[in-house]
């Protein structure tokens, strides 16, 4: 069973996504550059129950996009 989840970064880069529920998750940061989308970095993030998670991807550049994951109890 595959579903998605999405964020937008703030300003700062940052992101949440809360009440995921356990499981392994492929966490990537795309942008969009003139209709098309570039996937840059990405990250498996194994979640149990409750547990948080916090990571940070940095694309190429000088960019840090930092996040948090959060799984329901």
């Amino acid at each position: 069973d595959v579903r998605d989840w999405s964020a937008t970064t703030g300003g700062n880069g940052s992101f949440e996504l809360a009440e995921l529920p356990s499981g392994v998750f492929q966490v990537q940061w795309q942008r969009d550059l003139g209709g098309m989308t570039c996937k840059e970095v990405e990250q498996l993030v194994e979640l149990g129950a409750g547990e948080e998670r916090r990571i940070d991807l940095r694309p190429r550049g000088r960019t840090t996009v930092r996040g948090t994951l959060t799984a329901g109890g």
